[in-house]
Order: C-alpha cells, then sequence, then structure tokens
C-alpha cells in the first residue's frame, strides 16, 4: 500500500516504453491488489493489456483478464469479470493450455457464485478440477477445491461439500499458503454450522 504510487508510476512509464513489462508488474500484483482489496487493481491491468496489445503472448493476457475479472467480480462488477474471463477461456482454447484452461474455469465458477449460480460453479469447478489432474498445480488445485466446496455449501449439496473439503485439506499438505488456510478455516466453519 505505501508503494502504490511506485507502483503506478512504473507501470505509466512501462506502458508507453516497455508494454511488455508493463503487463508483467501488473500481472506480477494481480494478486496483491486481489487480497488488498484494491479495486483499481482491475484498472490497472486492463491498462497494461491494452498498452501491451497483440504484442503480449496469449498465456499473459489471460492471466491479465482473469486477474481483472477476479477484481472485477469482487467489487459487484459482474458482466465485465464474465467477458473477461471468456476471453480468457478464448486465448486457453486457442492455445489448448490446460493449466489455462482449468484456471478459466474456476475463475468463472468464481464470478457466477456471485449471481448464486451454484450449480453452474460445480459444474465449473468440476471441469477444472478434471483439467488439473495430471497437472503439478497444488495451489490451485486447492483454491478450485474451496470454490467447489463453498458452492456445494450454498447449494445445500453436503455430500459435494464434503468431497471438496477433503480434497482442499489433501492439497493444503503441500501448499503452505495462510490466504487458502483463512478460507479453509472458513469454509470449515460454514459446513459445521
Amino acid at each position: 500500500r505505501t508503494e502504490r504510487a511506485n507502483v503506478d508510476a512504473a507501470l505509466a512509464w512501462s506502458a508507453t516504453r516497455d508494454p511488455l513489462r508493463a503487463l508483467a508488474i501488473a500481472n506480477g500484483f494481480g494478486w496483491a491488489w486481489i487480497v488488498l482489496g484494491d479495486s483499481r487493481g482491475a484498472q490497472r491491468l486492463m491498462a497494461a493489456l491494452d498498452a501491451a496489445g497483440d504484442a503480449a503472448p496469449a498465456r499473459d493476457r489471460a492471466a491479465g483478464l482473469l486477474l481483472a475479472a477476479w477484481i472485477e467480480a469482487s467489487t459487484g462488477h459482474l458482466e465485465p469479470a464474465r467477458r473477461h474471463v471468456a476471453a480468457a477461456t478464448d486465448l486457453a482454447d486457442a492455445i489448448a493450455d490446460p493449466d489455462l484452461q482449468a484456471r478459466s474455469a474456476y475463475h468463472l465458477a468464481y464470478v457466477v457464485s456471485h449471481h448464486g449460480e451454484w450449480e453452474h460453479a460445480l459444474a465449473l469447478t468440476a471441469r477444472s478440477r478434471a483439467l488439473y489432474e495430471g497437472l503439478d498445480r497444488p495451489w490451485d488445485q486447492a483454491a478450485n477445491a474451496l470454490f467447489a466446496s463453498r458452492a456445494a455449501i450454498s447449494a445445500g449439496d453436503r455430500a459435494r461439500a464434503r468431497e471438496a473439503r477433503d480434497e482442499v485439506q489433501h492439497r493444503l499438505e503441500v501448499v503452505e499458503d495462510p490466504w487458502l488456510h483463512v478460507r479453509r478455516d472458513a469454509m470449515l466453519g460454514e459446513l459445521a454450522r
């Protein structure tokens, strides 16, 4: 937070002189902006994406779109979030990248859950889980299972909620991330309730 002005200055400078670096900086700060609740993070990401244009690799463009969509959904801007996840999904499909396809699915699950579309969210997290089979992505797999558990709890589906809880606990054995652990504890509390 204390370096926000410096980060913004670096992004502005890079956007005009080295747009690919601006996108790399914005993508690098994406999760920090999400965790901090910095709603301007989506604007920064979209500005970096615009500056980089088609010169940016599809994977980097998709990553920026997914991060922006997450921030947009968390601040109630659900339609832009859906559009940005759809664009990221198109990029992931075009380059046949299963990791990116899986991430796109669970990011869309996060977005649709804000609309109360629990069954749709569960279908998306199931798709993500299937795509992640065989990939070494424990953080994303744990995050996906968290969203599956949240959707199942909200849908009143205790069996799927317990299954997702078990998946989260299994994944967290190899992922030491306080953010995920806090979310897991909240999910366990909801499931107990």
